[in-house]
């Protein structure tokens, strides 16, 4: 569950959520439960997720995002795509295809992994190796990898002109290097979130 998350979300109970990448739909269970949505729907690949998906989940769709239609009978208010871009072949065409089941006040919630980061960059310059792993940010099923400025500008070039309504970073612990060197401190940063919508 991305707790992160929550200060970007209005707290309206009769507002509908849609999440991109939803695993067992525990991030929108928690959104229901707490009063965020009167309705959560989400969209999944893997089918084993989809089989054990939680039980306050209005409906999850067995789907490839990358293949699906985006057909809805209503629209949404927030459409989640948490750690979701960087799997995909066409990210920025998948957001453009989904805008349209946003309501005209609706908008995107995104966090994407932060390639510019400290322990990455470390390892290849000092190292000279790119692992990749199990989860994180090499994980091995990722196909993009972004900055801020690189996600921001080919969204935009790929997508059309985007409003960043809120943008957090997450960050990793970093002591006094926030302090005492503050332009370093990007580098510290594992996960961008943005608030988003397309102009």
């Amino acid at each position: 569950m991305g707790f992160d998350i929550l200060p970007f979300i209005e707290k309206r109970p009769e507002q509908r959520i849609l999440e991109v990448g939803c695993g067992r739909g525990y991030t929108l269970a928690y959104l229901k439960e707490r009063g965020f949505a009167s309705a959560v729907v989400g969209i999944e690949k893997v089918r084993e997720c989809y089989e054990a998906s939680h039980p306050m989940v209005d409906e999850i769709i067995l789907a490839d995002v990358e293949t699906f239609n985006f057909s809805f009978k209503e629209c949404f208010d927030v459409i989640l795509f948490l750690d979701v871009l960087e799997h995909l072949y066409l990210p920025f065409s998948v957001l453009r295809q989904s805008q349209r089941l946003l309501t005209p006040s609706g908008y995107f919630v995104v966090s994407i992994p932060n390639i510019r980061n400290y322990a990455i960059l470390k390892r290849l310059i000092i190292k000279g190796r790119w692992d990749y792993k199990d989860s994180g940010i090499l994980d091995r099923t990722h196909i993009r990898f972004f900055t801020k400025k690189s996600f921001l500008s080919s969204l935009e070039k790929e997508a059309g002109k985007i409003q960043v309504l809120d943008y957090r970073p997450n960050w990793e612990n970093y002591g006094g290097v926030k302090r005492f060197i503050p332009f370093l401190k990007e580098f510290f940063i594992c996960q961008h979130l943005f608030k988003l919508r397309f102009k």
